[in-house]
């Protein structure tokens, strides 16, 4: 079965879209449109027309792990890579929390 989701407009040649697109079903329209004009004798015109459609994708982003570990030196310079994650599809990151352990040397001065 064959689904063709695009139309022109006669009067002005625009291209609309009047179905959900579908990458997995088709990744590209090539279609040819024509226009005659209104003259005796008619004349015409051809054009082509490449529609690619482009994947979004329908999975979520996932990461390998739950929890990832980094051990850094205070010696590190600003700007070092820390770590590089992936979520298995193009994702955008954001730290929406964090944890920070401080830790505090006590003194116990005796007399």
């Amino acid at each position: 079965m064959y689904n063709f989701y695009l139309s022109v407009l006669i009067s002005d040649g625009s291209v609309y879209l009047e179905g959900q697109l579908d990458f997995e079903t088709t990744a590209e329209y090539n279609i040819i449109i024509s226009a005659v004009d209104q003259g005796l004798p008619t004349r015409m015109a051809n054009t082509h027309v490449l529609v690619r459609v482009t994947d979004v994708y329908d999975d979520r982003p996932r990461f390998n792990s739950s929890i990832y570990e980094r051990e850094l030196n205070v010696t590190v310079p600003v700007n070092t890579n820390v770590i590089e994650l992936d979520a298995g599809v193009p994702a955008n990151y954001t730290i929406i929390g964090i944890r920070t352990v401080y830790r505090f040397n006590t003194f116990i001065v005796s007399r």
